[in-house]
């Protein structure tokens, strides 16, 4: 049995947390991560831009957040320390957060940003069940 309440508290979350991610620049695994993401009109890089520094100086403003949302193991946890090591050590005040991208893994239930996508979809056409 479907309960539409909760349904409606789950969905609204969802559409926060993709509020704030919009508002940010998400950095992710790779590219079909970043393709995944551009679909839900968020913007982000790969590791690979960001290590290499290929991601422009707009990106360093002091209003903007950076996201770090890696896939759900061993490899994504590998790479998030590594960014988190790079920008702890950028000259500033650099905010980022570590917890959002693994809450939306966690709601969606899934271990990839790469199945955000569908899933997201699904969650904002037909609920949460």
């Amino acid at each position: 049995m479907m309960r539409p309440r909760k349904n409606l508290v789950q969905k609204k979350r969802l559409e926060r947390m993709l509020n704030d991610l919009r508002e940010g620049i998400v950095i992710v695994e790779g590219k079909h991560d970043v393709e995944a993401l551009e679909r839900l009109k968020i913007r982000s890089i790969s590791f690979a831009q960001f290590i290499g520094g290929n991601i422009g100086t707009q990106s360093f403003q002091a209003d903007r957040i950076f996201y770090v949302w890696m896939d759900a193991d061993k490899g994504g946890a590998d790479k998030e320390e590594k960014v988190v090591e790079m920008l702890d050590m950028i000259d500033g005040e650099i905010k980022y957060d570590v917890t959002l991208g693994r809450r939306v893994l966690k709601m969606l239930g899934i271990t990839s940003v790469e199945q955000a996508y569908g899933m997201v979809r699904q969650v904002l056409e037909s609920g949460v069940e």
